[in-house]
């Protein structure tokens, strides 16, 4: 196997939880600066930064009810062999701390 190709994958992967955790840490700043200017979008040399709304729904008790209800019976199908599955290959790494 090729050690090099392995140990280069690692690396990336680190960079990339490091770089996302620093994303999540100046994200919110960057986006109360443009509320602040009261803005929607700022445009940069590197790109633009555009204040977005997606809607977050909070469902009622009755759907919230069906949800755990249909949960449940694709539990109860994958353990009974009603529901097909298949497998699929793919990489996971864990980075040591």
């Amino acid at each position: 196997m090729n050690k090099e190709l392995f140990s280069r994958y690692a690396e990336i992967k680190q960079k990339v939880k490091e770089l996302e955790e620093e994303i999540a840490t100046i994200g919110p700043t960057i986006l109360s600066e443009i509320q602040e200017a009261g803005v929607d979008k700022v445009e940069t040399d590197d790109g633009s930064f555009i204040v977005e709304c997606r809607k977050d729904w909070t469902y009622s008790e009755a759907v919230s009810a069906l949800d755990s209800q249909l949960k449940e019976l694709k539990k109860k199908e994958m353990a009974d062999g009603t529901a097909m599955w298949k497998e699929k290959n793919f990489i996971k790494f864990v980075i040591k701390k």
